[in-house]
């Protein structure tokens, strides 16, 4: 059978089994009062709302425990129990434009303020009147691009104003050979390609842009015998008939179907390695000239054709390091790419 106790908390009535009483327990009607009731802390009255809450009394030695929550305390400073409150808004004012009675603080009568109930009266008061700066008389001038008289304040004087009537005349008197970057505008030339005269600027001249007329003189200029990687034509001639796709083909078995510049895979790139013809002779095949031939990837075998000698000595050494560490059968290499029966 339960027994009534009454809550130490908050002195409600409530019924618990004697077991607990014996452990110790049935002090508190709930969990939030056997919390608080374990805490030591005091019961309050907060000073604005009057309602009771507990604090601990540790805050009450320093003062704090006076009000419920912030919101009341927020109230308790707010106002004339601000400890910066200087009277608030208790200075009567009449506005100028409609001459009604209003009041402000002290703070907005030393800024200027207080002199209008609104905006709209500030509005409809300076509505109409000259500003400040049109009190002053402006000056008379005579713009030096066009010769048309115009007039300015003496404050734009001061800073360098009042020599042009408007901006397109400034832009006109600084322009050419009046302007102070002026370094004599653009030289005739005469284009290396056609013979034919243009004018560049003396800035162009030094990034070595003003010796073709055009791109079509400048791209003419570096074709055939002009060119730096030319080679006498070689590319206009015709490879053995003998260096067909078979040929090609047996190549890259050979080398296991890849580079033998950099090791890639055939799979890697999606199409078929290209053969190369390591001397460069495209008449290998033909006239008793064995085949000397390697698989090389697209990008090795692009940049081959810039530095011929250093590919040339790798890819030599390559396959002679090859042979000798049986990486490679020289005899199967002779029968297969260099003398191939078909």
């Amino acid at each position: 059978m339960k027994v009534k106790r009454i809550c130490k908390t908050c002195g409600k009535e409530f019924f618990t089994i004697p077991a607990k009483i014996k452990n110790g327990g049935g002090k508190y009607c709930s969990k939030d009062c056997s919390y608080i009731g374990r805490r030591t802390i005091v019961k309050s009255v907060c000073l604005i709302c009057g309602e009771d809450f507990f604090v601990h009394p540790s805050k009450i030695i320093h003062g704090l425990g006076k009000f419920c929550s912030k919101k009341c305390a927020g109230q308790a400073k707010s106002g004339e129990n601000s400890l910066f409150w200087k009277g608030g808004k208790n200075i009567k004012c009449i506005c100028k434009q409609c001459g009604k009675e209003f009041c402000v603080r002290s703070s907005n009568i030393k800024q200027g303020g207080g002199k209008f109930c609104s905006m709209e009266c500030s509005a409809n008061f300076h509505r109409g009147k000259p500003n400040v700066k049109s009190r002053v008389e402006k000056i008379k001038r005579i713009c030096k691009s066009c010769g048309k008289e115009f007039f300015v304040y003496p404050s734009d004087m001061k800073f360098g104003k009042g020599n042009y009537c408007s901006r397109e005349c400034g832009r006109e008197a600084n322009r050419g050979e009046n302007n102070c970057n002026w370094k004599g505008g653009k030289i005739k030339c005469i284009c290396q390609t056609c013979g034919e005269i243009f004018y560049r600027f003396p800035s162009d001249m030094k990034n070595n842009t003003g010796k073709f007329c055009s791109k079509s003189c400048a791209c003419k200029s570096k074709t055939r015998e002009k060119s730096n990687n030319w080679k006498g034509g070689t590319s206009f001639v015709p490879y053995c008939p003998k260096f067909n796709e078979h040929r090609k083909e047996a190549v890259r078995e050979f080398f296991g179907r890849k580079c033998l510049a950099c090791g890639a895979d055939e799979v890697e790139f999606r199409t078929r390695l290209p053969v190369h013809h390591i001397d460069h002779d495209k008449e290998q095949g033909c006239n008793d000239k064995p085949f000397n031939l390697v698989p090389l990837c697209p990008s090795c075998h692009s940049k081959e054709i810039y530095n011929e000698e250093e590919y040339g000595k790798y890819i030599n050494t390559t396959l002679i390091e090859g042979f000798k560490w049986g990486i490679w059968n020289e005899e199967e290499y002779m029968e297969r790419v260099m003398y191939p029966g078909d």
